[in-house]
């Protein structure tokens, strides 16, 4: 394969004996929002003007911007710079395949997948623990907030599945084609709130797959089929956390804050595994986002295990305040947030993101960027992609200022005799030194590319 990149964007291809794979990413520092798409060319002799060698091309262009990752043959290789196919290259020197995956890959995705059920089963057996205990109110909270973001997940799915059969649909000479019964059983497991386990278990398939195939002609073939599943289970991850896992964190924090409920260990047990749910889920987005863009180095476990702590500390005390934010100040509540959602969708719009592969419409772009405004309340997320020390900075005084108004008035509530806030006035702080310690520590000792600077 060969990639080359400018500021927006970058292209890999892979070349069979008959036909072009071109790999499109977006290139971006810190994981932007993408998801890529992979095209066929037929033909490709008939596109192009003039030859070179790679290292002519590396004299032409910038270093920064030639990465090459081909496989070892006397092949045509096809560069994309941009929308259009402009060099060609025969016997290129090959430096880089696309991404090997090791067993830690394997392990990292198994993990992801046991948090995930045991999320899912902990949320459940506190909706059970309710219904025994005739707390009515409370089951039935419980219950409408996972079933209701299930319901919106297997939509976004059902969407997201038709989209990539009418893609199929219309490319009759595709080789690698998914079975209509693999998309059947994807809908299935989304309508039984599995879909996003079901989707890790496919890539997991795949990872398998490739190693089983090392040194045939299919490997690469099946390595891209795994990014493939791995970049769909961790965007519709991202979709399935933050509308369940994290607004069934937020209810559960909020009930416990208006009606005072005993910290009892299936209670405790349940918020831990939410927060470190959702936590992880952005952290796996992360990951993937960089590990699937052959032009940058990878995340290996310890880096990520720094990261996720950093999100952890981030997301902790948002969530504590925002909760308490809304057992003690209702209806007021809402303005906060809303303003802070309407602030970054103007801040999408505006900046206007590449979604490449993403959506196939503009609405379905636009309720994309809602999703991501919704995100953002909770967290940082990078849409736009590259570097991102002045988006991180502006967010971050934004987010710390909302967070210093919430333990303000929570503060003025404690001297209302309201001492179980203590807690989060307590939080609050400590997560902000230690988010702060771990993003530090993140980007000057731990950062793939091991820069000093964010």
């Amino acid at each position: 394969m060969i990639a080359i990149g400018k500021s927006c964007c970058c292209s890999a291809v892979h070349m069979t004996r008959d036909r072009l794979f071109v790999f499109k990413m977006a290139v971006d520092f810190d994981g932007g929002m993408h998801r890529e798409k992979i095209s066929s060319y037929h033909s490709p002799k008939k596109l192009y003007k003039n030859e070179n060698s790679l290292n002519g091309l590396n004299d032409a262009l910038n270093e920064e911007t030639v990465k090459c990752a081909v496989q070892q043959n006397d092949m045509e290789i096809v560069i994309e710079t941009g929308d259009e196919l402009t060099t060609k290259l025969k016997g290129a020197n090959i430096n880089r395949l696309p991404k090997l995956y090791k067993p830690r890959d394997l392990l990292f995705s198994i993990f992801s997948t046991c948090l995930f059920v045991a999320d899912f089963v902990s949320d459940i057996l506190l909706a059970l623990q309710y219904y025994n205990e005739s707390n009515i109110l409370l089951f039935q909270l419980t219950v409408t907030f996972i079933v209701a973001p299930s319901i919106f997940s297997f939509i976004i799915n059902c969407v997201w599945n038709y989209m990539v059969y009418v893609e199929e649909s219309e490319k009759k000479d595709l080789e690698i084609r998914i079975p209509k019964k693999l998309l059947f059983l994807r809908i299935f497991f989304s309508l039984i709130q599995l879909g996003r386990l079901f989707r890790n278990l496919e890539y997991m398939y795949y990872m398998v797959l490739s190693w089983k195939w090392k040194g045939t002609n299919l490997e690469t073939r099946v390595r891209l089929r795994a990014m493939e599943e791995k970049r769909d289970a961790c965007i519709l991850g991202l979709v399935d956390g933050f509308l369940e896992s994290a607004m069934q964190l937020l209810l559960q924090l909020y009930l416990a804050f208006h009606h005072n409920l005993p910290a009892t260990f299936l209670r405790v047990v349940t918020l831990s595994l939410s927060l470190a749910g959702t936590s992880w889920i952005h952290t796996a987005f992360y990951r993937h986002s960089r590990n699937i863009d052959i032009t940058k180095h990878k995340m290996g476990i310890r880096i990520s295990f720094v990261y996720w702590l950093c999100v952890l500390a981030e997301l902790s005390p948002r969530f504590l305040l925002l909760a308490s934010f809304g057992a003690y100040f209702m209806p007021w509540c809402f303005i906060l947030p809303s303003t802070h959602f309407l602030l970054m969708m103007t801040v999408h719009i505006y900046t206007n993101p590449e979604l490449y592969g993403m959506c196939c419409c503009k609405a379905g772009k636009f309720l994309f960027l809602v999703l991501c405004s919704y995100i953002n309340i909770f967290c940082f997320i990078n849409v736009t992609g590259g570097k991102t020390f002045k988006k991180r900075l502006m967010f971050y005084i934004l987010f710390y200022i909302e967070n210093i108004v919430m333990v303000a008035l929570s503060w003025y509530k404690t001297q209302m005799n309201q001492s179980y806030l203590v807690y989060t006035l307590l939080i609050a702080p400590v997560g902000f030194v230690c988010h702060m310690l771990f993003l530090l520590l993140y980007y000057k000792l731990f950062h793939p590319n091991n820069r000093t600077y964010l």
